[in-house]
């Protein structure tokens, strides 16, 4: 991932809102996805079939990392899902957005931001 503007996506199959944002984050990673940015998807699950099945399920492409431990979560200091982490090319947090905005869809909160990003290089 070094070198690459990366969006950390912590979810849990649980998590209503996040089950909802799939769609919404399909479309960020469709827009944006290439040599310069990628997603990555952290499962907070706790049960890893459970988590694979709905992996399957509902077709989510971007990178998945299973988080049965909460390593992850507890290193980017994560208390809530969804939460979306924004690191720079040298794994630097930019921005944090924590929940779902019922008035503006992932896209619109974090599509500008990666952007700039993947413009200046940073």
């Amino acid at each position: 991932m070094h070198g690459k503007v990366v969006l950390l996506d912590f979810w849990a199959s649980w998590c209503g809102p996040c089950r909802a944002g799939l769609p919404n984050l399909r479309r960020l990673e469709s827009v944006y996805s290439g040599e310069d940015f990628m997603i990555v998807s952290v499962s907070e699950d706790e049960d890893e079939p459970t988590w694979r099945a709905f992996v399957a399920a509902h077709q989510m492409t971007s990178t998945q990392r299973y988080d049965g431990d909460s390593s992850l979560q507890r290193r980017f200091q994560v208390s809530a899902q969804p939460t979306y982490i924004l690191l720079d090319r040298g794994g630097r947090e930019i921005q944090r957005y924590v929940g779902e905005d019922p008035g503006r869809s992932i896209l619109e909160r974090i599509g500008p931001e990666i952007k700039r990003s993947i413009q200046a290089g940073l």
